[in-house]
């Protein structure tokens, strides 16, 4: 049986909102993190989608026009340490 002791589950909904990012040509989606991580963080382009209200789900509502029609859109693994292995 594996060995989950370690593991960083998601702790909050708003941790799960954070690892969505956008990018401009030529940047990874990682490249707000730093932003991301802070506790004022508020994001302008994707937001929870709550119209199941079904819990453990994770629908997302993404405007682009919000995000200044980024060239990329995309998540990252690792929040707070590094990266996960997918």
């Amino acid at each position: 049986m594996p060995d989950h002791t370690n593991d960083k589950p998601l702790d909050f909904w708003a941790e799960e909102i954070r690892l969505f990012g956008v990018a401009h040509e030529g940047q990874y989606v990682d490249a707000s993190l730093d932003e991301r991580r802070k506790p004022s963080y508020e994001p302008a382009y994707v937001a929870l989608d709550y119209a199941d209200r079904m819990v453990g789900d994770l629908s997302l509502v993404y405007t682009p026009a919000d995000a200044g029609m980024p060239k990329r859109f995309g998540f990252v693994a690792g929040l707070w340490d590094g990266r996960w292995r997918l």
